[in-house]
């Protein structure tokens, strides 16, 4: 299991990925755009099953919330 904060901001968006032993996985900036949310969706799925990730945002609206969804993300 790993976990992801996703710090949200108007612009751009950091990701840091955590492993169960809290060790430091990842870690990506996005664009607040179609195309950065999409390289956010890639990255996410490259790290592991979307099952086995458990993401934490400081917002629940916005393009950055429904691309998640879309994605099948973990929420």
């Amino acid at each position: 299991m790993c976990f992801v904060g996703i710090d949200w901001a108007e612009k751009k968006h950091d990701v840091g990925v955590i492993a169960e032993a809290a060790r430091k996985v990842a870690h990506l900036r996005v664009t607040q755009t179609p195309e950065g949310l999409a390289k956010l969706g890639s990255f996410l799925k490259e790290l592991a099953p979307l099952d086995q990730l458990v993401c934490l945002l400081e917002s629940k609206h916005g393009l950055l919330m429904s691309a998640l969804l879309e994605a099948g993300g973990p929420l």
